[in-house]
């Protein structure tokens, strides 16, 4: 009978030990939870401390691109620039080889016309005669 009278002092040690224990638990999901507020204000941390560091990177690199696009491009404007004024110069040479044969061609069909006004005014001189006399002889015979 002796266990049995024990058994409400076992019974109020029990209840103590997991008293202490569920207090102690209790602690320890404090600690924790603490822990794991710290390691997670910790990573944000880090993450955006990282975000920075990444855009910071882009940045730089997407200007290093733009500088390098812009040179590009002035070399790109330059050499069409170059290559414009090469053309120009050649236009304009084969303009003046164009106008100083026209001018050529234009003399010569000049040339030409007065050789055959020239020759126009022979024939109509050497055949005024002849054409009066054809003209006459022709009228003879048709008769």
């Amino acid at each position: 009978m002796d266990a049995l009278a024990d058994v409400p002092q076992r019974l109020d040690r029990i209840e103590l030990q997991l008293l202490q224990f569920r207090e102690e638990v209790r602690t320890e999901f404090s600690a924790v939870r603490s822990e794991l507020a710290v390691g997670l204000n910790d990573v944000r941390s880090e993450l955006a401390t990282g975000l920075g560091d990444v855009r910071s990177e882009l940045a730089a690199g997407l200007n290093d691109v733009r500088s390098e696009l812009a040179a590009g491009l002035n070399d790109v404007r330059s050499e069409l620039a170059t290559g414009l004024g090469e053309v120009r110069g050649e236009l304009a040479t084969g303009l003046r080889a164009v106008r100083a044969e026209n001018e050529e061609t234009r003399a010569q069909m000049r040339a030409l016309h007065e050789d055959v006004i020239s020759r126009l005014t022979l024939i109509q001189e050497g055949q005024t005669p002849r054409h009066a006399r054809t003209t006459t002889s022709r009228r003879r015979r048709k008769r």
